[in-house]
């Protein structure tokens, strides 16, 4: 287990595990551990660091010059962004639990970019919808 302490003073004890996603808005942001953001005083990196699996996660650019850092097996779609679903500049839209985070890179280079750090992670059937999956 691993702990963190938010920027308003709440601990939380965790399994790192349960982090899909942080990103480095004007806090660190941890999204995974609940269903809304948890804002941190630390860095990112230093906080992927600690929590000891800074290699399972992949960083993405997002518009204003900020990252995003996404564990890789977390992401269950990628696509790109419908009109009106995300700032203009997103080019892809990444897709991790319940959490959807819009990313500047092609839909190509998110997918290559998951798949060297969880190999054919985007490519296993279980990932995709297909024609089997209409009625659902």
């Amino acid at each position: 287990m691993a702990e963190l302490t938010t920027t308003n003073g709440t601990q939380y004890i965790f399994t790192p595990a349960a982090i899909v996603a942080v990103s480095d808005r004007d806090q660190t942001c941890i999204l995974g551990l609940t269903a809304g953001v948890i804002q941190i005083g630390e860095p990112v990196a230093t906080f992927l660091q600690r929590i000891g699996n800074p290699a399972n996660f992949v960083r993405f650019q997002q518009g204003g010059g900020k990252f995003l850092w996404v564990r890789a097996t977390a992401v269950s779609l990628i696509r790109p962004p419908l009109p009106h679903e995300w700032v203009e500049t997103a080019r892809t839209m990444v897709f991790i639990g319940s959490v959807s985070q819009g990313v500047l890179e092609d839909p190509n280079a998110v997918r290559a970019a998951i798949n060297a750090v969880a190999p054919n992670h985007l490519d296993r059937k279980s990932t995709r919808l297909n024609s089997s999956h209409l009625g659902i």
